[in-house]
């Protein structure tokens, strides 16, 4: 993939980004498949299912490393998938995850972590079995900001009176 493409696909995501980034209840399928539609040759996957959601976008496909005859090559493709995570990741211009995000790609060792939102999201080499492709991925799971979330739900607490007190009017 050259740069320019990737950078282009990258910026398509970040439109992504920010527009989940506005989405602070888990949505529906259909609310999830219209904030993810409409990002041109992208490949995604939206999933919603039972208190979680997230959108998989495929941003560099680079082939099956054990169909390379030549060991300097099939290494070469993965030297090429990590050297895609930063600048995707710098291009999506987001903050770092904190400690309680989600990372839905935990298993994938090269990888960068982000927030947007109530959306944790990974930028990952992914490759699911060593017959499988090589892709370069950007996973978005709906969780990241959970106790921020619930503080919002919870509002203002009141206080509870005088220490050592039952309330405020209670003898």
């Amino acid at each position: 993939m050259r740069d320019e493409d990737l950078i282009a696909a990258a910026d398509r995501v970040a439109v992504l980004a920010h527009r989940l980034a506005e989405v602070i209840d888990l949505p529906t399928v259909e609310q999830l498949r219209q904030v993810a539609a409409g990002f041109g040759d992208l490949e995604a996957w939206v999933h919603v299912e039972r208190g979680t959601a997230s959108v998989r976008v495929v941003l560099a496909e680079l082939g099956c490393p054990r169909d390379i005859d030549d060991d300097l090559a099939r290494d070469q493709v993965y030297i090429d998938a990590e050297a895609m995570l930063d600048p995707v990741a710098n291009r999506l211009d987001l903050p770092p995850a904190d400690d309680l995000a989600i990372d839905a790609l935990i298993y994938h060792p090269h990888r960068v972590r982000l927030r947007a939102g109530h959306w944790a999201v990974t930028v990952a080499v992914v490759q699911d079995d060593t017959d499988l492709p090589v892709f370069v991925e950007v996973d978005f799971s709906y969780g990241s900001d959970l106790p921020g979330r619930l503080a919002q739900l919870a509002g203002p607490v009141e206080p509870a009176g005088p220490a050592g007190g039952l309330g405020p009017g209670v003898l």
